[in-house]
């Protein structure tokens, strides 16, 4: 079975306490524990959540309780343990959106046209225009002031379990 976790702050998920990088992991922990059903699993993240997936399977190796069973990880165009490469500018434009509290529809529009390979259409346009609509402002912002920006290639280095990496 998949089960979809959003990221504290994005989706329909409360957000984090300060919206850190380790917020966010521990957040997804307890998404797992609440969904968790025994055995091996996977866990995949695309972009912030690459990251936070690459993150948990570091504290996987490390014993941390709640991931026991970890089989891997998929990043799906996963933003490195290193800082993120973003030109200032487009972080400026981003962080901006958000100044008012939430983006209006047109920046929802910006983002996902920006971030798909292909032009998204219909339900999944929606859908994704929905999910940027409700990320939290305090979130977002943590993300490309702070957690785009996080050195973490030493918690990161020799993972134990398998990746397969989409870039």
């Amino acid at each position: 079975a998949v089960v979809g976790i959003d990221l504290p702050g994005h989706g329909g998920s409360p957000d984090a306490a300060d919206g850190s990088v380790a917020a966010l992991a521990d957040g997804v922990i307890a998404a797992i524990a609440q969904t968790a059903t025994g055995g091996p699993w996977i866990l995949c993240g695309h972009s912030m959540g690459g990251k936070i997936a690459t993150l948990l399977a570091a504290r996987s190796r490390d014993g941390v309780r709640g991931l026991a069973g970890l089989a891997g990880v998929v990043l799906v165009a996963a933003s490195p343990p290193c800082p993120e490469p973003m030109e200032e500018a487009r972080r400026q434009e981003m962080l901006g959106w958000f100044a008012q509290g939430a983006p209006s529809r047109a920046d929802a529009e910006t983002f996902i046209d920006a971030n798909t390979h292909r032009p998204l259409q219909g339900i999944a346009r929606e859908a994704a225009i929905g999910d940027v609509l409700r990320t939290d402002a305090i979130a977002w912002r943590a993300w490309l002031e702070q957690g785009s920006r996080a050195h973490r290639q030493e918690q990161a280095a020799r993972l134990h379990v398998p990746a397969l990496i989409l870039a």
